[in-house]
Order: C-alpha cells, then structure tokens, then sequence
C-alpha cells in the first residue's frame, strides 16, 4: 500500500542520512528462506489449531512463495471432500497467503465467505475474526480504504478481545498505511508505534522489521533525516538477526537501499542490490515487483550513460508494468525513454515516447482528480474517527489512572491494616512478657519467702503457714 510517490519523498530524505551508515549498505542480507514446514507438520498443526507456529511459518515472514502455496493447494485438496475445521484452518491461511498475488483474489473470494460462515455457525470466534479481517485485507490491496477505515480498528479491538496478537498488529499496521494513503504521516507514527509495541511484547521480530520500516517512511514524510536514518538502521540490523522476517522483508529492504545507491551514485552496488530483490521476488512468485526494480536498473543505467542497457530495461518495464495495469510506472518508463532518445538523437522515437508519455500522463490526472475527491472524503472519515479514537484513548487513559489510585488507596489501606495488625501484635507480646515476667518474680519472691520460713520455723508449723 505504499505508492511510488511516498518512496520518492522517501528517498529524497534518506539520501542525506544514509551516508553515516555506509557499512550497513554494504552488507548484503542472506537469501534464504526460514525454515520450510513439512506436511506432516502443517497437518499436525493445523488439526491443533496450533495457529501460534502456523503464523511463524505462514504469516510472519510474508514470504507467500508459490511453492508454499502449492503445498497448501495440494493439503486444500485431499481434504476438498471434508466439511471439517482443519479444512477451515488451512484455507484461512492458503487465503492469507493467496492475497499476496492479486492473480487469486477471485479464485479465493468464495473461500473466504464459505469458511467465515462455517466459523460463524460452530461457534469459533477466533477463526470468525481472522477470515472477516481477511476481506477488509482485499479491499485494502485493492485500493478501496471507505470500508476497512471503520472496520480496521475494530478487528484490532477484537484481535485483544481474542488473544490474536497477530490480528492486533495487522489491524494496526494497515490503519498507518492507510493514514500514508490519507498523507497523514504523524497520525500514522500512532498506529505503526502501536503495532511495534504489540510485536515486542510478544517477541515478534518478524512484525517489529515491518513497523520500524513504516516509521522510517512517515519520518521521511515529515522530512526528519536523523529519524529516518535511526529507525532504517535499526530495522535493517533487526532484519538480519530475525530468523522470522523472511524473503519478503529481505526484498523489500533490498530495493530501498537499491535506491538510496542510484541517489548516491554507488551504480554497481545498487545494481547488485536491486538483482538480488529481483532473484527474492521471483522466488516468491510475486512478478507484480519486477516492473519498478526493472525501472531502477534502467534509471541506474541511465546515470551511468549506457543509454542502449537503459532503453532495454525502460522497455522491459514498460512492458511488465502494462501487464499488470502499473500505470505510474508505464509513464516514468516512457519518460525515461524520451530521455534516452533525445541523447541518442532519435529525435522521432523520442516524439513517439513523449506523445504517449503525454497521453498517460493526462489520463492518470483525470483519475487522480478523482482520486483527491475520494481521498478528501476519506480523510474527512479518517479525521473523525481519528477523533472518536482520541477520545477513546483518553478515556481510556482517565479509566487507567482512575484504576490506578483506587490500587494506591487500596495497597494504603492495606499497609495501615497491615501495621495496625504488627503495632496490636508487638503491644500484646510487650504485655504477655511483662505478664510473664512479674509472675516469675512473684513465684521467686514466694520460693524466698517459703525457704525463709522453713529455715525459722519447724517443718510441720511452716507448711502449715503455708
């Protein structure tokens, strides 16, 4: 949900910051995947309802490579003739992990409403919450925030509710995306600050990459260098001694410092980079990516003057991003094109390019004047209920603090209790012994008093006296 446009800015900000950690550029993450599950153990998972491991394996790496989703296919299958809950525990997360490839929302669209319903109907809230949260998920990936806006928060709410530590944090990092969306950086550090509290609590490291990533994007919104330096590092170091933050977070981190090598004019590192994020995504199966790491290798070419490496690479881009409707990056691809031509003085191809470079160019204006309208009136919608949340949260905090000092006085109450108890208990030993003590120096004195007798008197007449 982070659009070109927010990277931009995003790398005219970091190239000032990211001198001062140059070493971390140099470094290059392994490409490994964690830890692959086998059937067996998915199997054994799944009918536990294990859905802690599951989220290790599935969820938190965000890999959704195709070979994953095979075996997923593949269990989905031999159990296709089963109206069971192990069959609703594994398509909630073949569907989880099918969002990542836009090429299967239709397919699992049916899927999702089929199981929410079994879910419903045996009374599984958990599940109920985590297939619900999964349409909101679509629509977002879509484009479409109007519904998920209201909605998102209260996923979140009932994730705790639940116990869904993961819900929590997907609930809260997609509402900071959605304020990115809305240009609302600093009411997107709330969510993202949130998300990363909830990710460190329960020692998920996989989800605290992803939040100190966002927070280093809205800091480059709000054009706060150190910020962005400070929290890319830290993601960047995390990220490479996290065993959970798979394929997905290495590409990812790859093609930002990708950029931040062109900007810098580091042009074999960035083209290294950028490579090894290509060789990620292709292994996720997640071709959707190349088009834009095909633009950077052709801008990379570019400023280093290979005008014929370039032009190929602008093409290849141009090509992937029609393919998959990326209109943004078909019109940089064509403006790149004008460029080349104009220095190789093809100055009639160069027309070609900039006539269609024109025409897309007016095309996304039309849309994205609407899209300011629709983005007004959901920013109207988000500012409201960022005012109810507000609202709530400083309800919240006044019920805390109310709890708070009804604790203090009841912990005072009970420290008087308790002192009055041990004051009574010493006041009754000093008595008991002072008691004690004068009935010792009674029985003394009577013993003196006996023997006296007994050395003056004769036997019979003391004991009488006695």
């Amino acid at each position: 949900m982070i659009t070109a446009l927010h990277r931009h800015k995003l790398t005219q900000v970091v190239v000032s910051a990211i001198v001062s950690f140059n070493c971390i550029l140099a470094q290059q993450p392994d490409l490994s995947s964690p830890h692959t599950p086998t059937s067996d153990q998915l199997l054994n998972w799944i009918e536990e309802e294990n859905h802690v491991a599951l989220d290790r394996v599935l969820i938190w790496p965000r890999n959704s490579d195709l070979e994953m989703l095979s075996l997923l296919d593949s269990l989905h299958q031999n159990w296709a003739a089963q109206d069971s809950n192990d069959l609703m525990v594994l398509n909630a997360y073949r569907c989880w992990m099918a969002l990542e490839h836009p090429s299967r929302h239709s397919e699992i669209d049916s899927t999702i409403h089929t199981f929410r319903e079994f879910a419903i109907s045996t009374k599984k809230p958990f599940w109920r919450q985590r297939l619900g949260y999964l349409i909101l998920k679509k629509l977002l990936i879509q484009g479409n925030y109007t519904q998920p806006l209201n909605e998102l928060r209260e996923y979140g709410q009932r994730g705790r509710n639940i116990h869904d530590t993961t819900l929590q944090i997907e609930a809260s990092i997609d509402l900071g995306h959605v304020a990115l969306e809305l240009n609302n950086p600093a009411s997107s550090m709330q969510y993202f600050r949130l998300a990363q509290q909830l990710a460190v609590q329960s020692k998920n490291c996989a989800y605290e990459v992803r939040c100190l990533q966002a927070i280093a994007l809205a800091k480059g919104l709000l054009n706060e260098a150190d910020s962005v330096r400070f929290y890319f590092e830290r993601a960047w170091n995390l990220h490479e001694n996290c065993p959970s933050s798979g394929l997905r977070a290495t590409a990812d981190m790859l093609v930002e410092v990708g950029k931040y090598q062109i900007q810098l004019g580091w042009l074999n590192q960035s083209e290294t980079s950028l490579l090894r994020a290509s060789e990620s995504y292709e292994l996720l199966g997640q071709n959707e990516e190349q088009a834009e790491i095909s633009l950077l290798l052709a801008q990379s070419a570019w400023q280093g003057k290979n005008y014929s490496v370039s032009k190929e690479r602008a093409l290849h881009a141009l090509e992937e991003a029609a393919s998959y409707g990326q209109q943004r990056i078909q019109m940089h691809a064509l403006e790149l094109l004008y460029q080349i031509e104009l220095q190789r003085k093809q100055y009639k191809s160069a027309f070609e390019y900039f006539s269609q470079y024109e025409l897309l160019k007016d095309s996304l204006s039309d849309r994205q004047a609407n899209e300011a309208l629709a983005r007004l009136e959901m920013q109207l919608n988000f500012q409201q209920q960022q005012l109810t949340d507000s609202l709530h949260f400083a309800n919240l905090a006044f019920q805390q603090e109310i709890r708070l000092q009804k604790e203090k006085r009841r912990r005072y109450r009970l420290l008087f209790l308790g002192l009055s108890i041990l004051i009574l208990a010493i006041s009754l030993w000093l008595r008991l012994r002072q008691s004690r003590k004068a009935q010792a120096e009674i029985t003394a004195e009577k013993q003196r008093s006996d023997n006296l007798l007994l050395n003056i008197l004769p036997e019979e007449i003391a004991e009488e006296l006695k």
